[in-house]
């Protein structure tokens, strides 16, 4: 048997996958907070998924977070999540927060030097 593979874990993602994973950790995208306790509220934007077009940073994290964490405990959670849309719309709307933030920056740097 490969060592990477375990008969416990169906779910073997790919090296892009696990590199993704990484990522997410390393910008801060996976945080510290009672995760379980949350999975009510995480609940409600699987069921809405037009809900992450207007969430928060916070609350994105907070979903990113839930999703990892919930993978370790249910082998196939990310997968699902990823084929299902989830990851892509969080995607979305950390991308389109951030260039909220460079276009509130540009008008106050132009006020600035105005």
């Amino acid at each position: 048997m490969r060592p990477d593979l375990s008969p416990f874990d169906p779910y073997v993602y790919a090296p892009e996958l696990q590199q993704f994973i990484q990522g997410l950790h390393r910008e801060k995208l996976v945080i510290a907070f009672d995760w379980t306790a949350w999975q009510d509220e995480a609940a409600q934007y699987i069921n809405h998924p037009q809900q992450i077009a207007s969430a928060d940073l916070e609350t994105l994290q907070k979903l990113i977070t839930s999703h990892v964490r919930a993978d370790r405990f249910n082998s196939g959670h990310l997968a699902q999540m990823i084929d299902n849309g989830q990851i892509l719309a969080i995607l979305k709307r950390l991308a389109a927060i951030r260039r909220e933030c460079q276009q509130g920056q540009r008008k106050t740097e132009g006020k600035a030097r105005g």
